[in-house]
């Protein structure tokens, strides 16, 4: 636990780790602000601000209010607020109708909900094995093509016939 003080007197927590079955889960409070390189093996989750790099073997979680700044690798990244980098994830990658993320991803799973932003490349983590494999030209890094997503307006559409 980290207790952060000011001139105005105690701020309060800022950080809190859970222990949960041996396995380390930290919490970023809001209005407290990280800067530097963060590793965990158990879930993190940001209400707060963060930035440096980012790498845990759990979940990561962005809070409405959490503003994070940093490179992210991750199990599985859940977006209600904003992330500026790139995000490595294992499996499953979420963004909420409120989460907006700028930067490139690679997941093994995307899921967008109406009202998410996403501004950057896609791709999977098995897209990333073949076009390394089959890659001759000594150049490592695979070709990105970026993913378009077309979105429904916010209007409910009515399948109903309308008279002229």
């Amino acid at each position: 636990m980290l207790v952060l003080g000011s001139e105005k007197g105690w701020i309060g927590m800022a950080v809190v780790e859970f222990d949960r079955q041996n396995k380390k889960d930290m919490y970023l409070a809001q209005d407290c602000k990280i800067v530097g390189n963060l590793k965990s093996s158990g879930n993190i989750v940001i209400d707060g601000e963060i930035e440096g790099t980012i790498d845990t073997q759990g979940d990561f979680i962005v809070g409405r209010q959490g503003k994070v700044c940093a490179d992210i690798k991750a199990e599985n990244v859940y977006v209600h607020g904003e992330i500026h980098g790139n995000i490595s994830v294992a499996n499953l990658l979420e963004i909420t109708s409120t989460g907006v993320i700028y930067g490139d991803i690679n997941a093994k799973l995307l899921k967008i909900e109406q009202g998410g932003r996403f501004c950057g490349k896609s791709m999977d983590w098995k897209t990333v094995e073949e076009k390394t494999s089959e890659n001759t030209s000594g150049d490592d890094t695979p070709e990105l093509k970026p993913i378009v997503y077309n979105r429904l307006p916010d209007t409910k559409l009515s399948l109903k016939k309308q008279s002229s």
